[in-house]
């Protein structure tokens, strides 16, 4: 049994409606995550080059450069540490998932997102990609790749 807990997920919450965004940081900050709030794209861009963050929740229409922009971005750097996005948004067709999903995102939920079942996913996943930040580096293309795109 360890009494080291472990840190804390880190997650970066993106969202130009500055009050969307911050009643979602108040949220996953009740439960324990570490969260920071960015209301554009490239301040958000910037604050992942700074930050490892484990989890990545942005909406997708913003001002200037779009969630899907952002998501293109993250995954562009091939080396890059392991991120779980997950577009939250108020588009809801089949077209608009598969372009989350062609962006780069890993999961897209539609506005309201029920605050519980979006907890739940950034702790699952947010605890999957910081485990995988203190593993031994992947040695095989295909490892590499898992490692990349959590």
């Amino acid at each position: 049994m360890s009494l080291v807990s472990p840190p804390p997920i880190r997650v970066l919450c993106v969202d130009d409606n500055h009050d969307a965004a911050e009643s979602l940081a108040m949220i996953l900050r009740l439960v324990g995550f570490d969260v920071v709030v960015c209301f554009d794209a490239p301040t958000a861009f910037e604050a992942a080059t700074r930050i490892p963050f484990d989890v990545c929740v942005s909406d997708i229409n913003m001002p200037g450069v779009s969630g899907y922009e952002l998501a293109r971005q993250l995954r562009a750097d091939g080396g890059g540490p392991p991120l779980f996005l997950i577009a939250l948004t108020a588009r809801t067709s089949d077209e608009d998932r598969l372009r989350s999903y062609e962006a780069g995102f890993d999961l897209h939920l539609v506005k309201p997102a029920d605050p519980l079942a979006l907890i739940s996913t950034v702790r699952t996943n947010g605890e999957r990609v910081a485990a995988m930040r203190t593993a031994p580096p992947p040695s095989t293309p295909l490892q590499r790749s898992l490692w990349r795109h959590a």
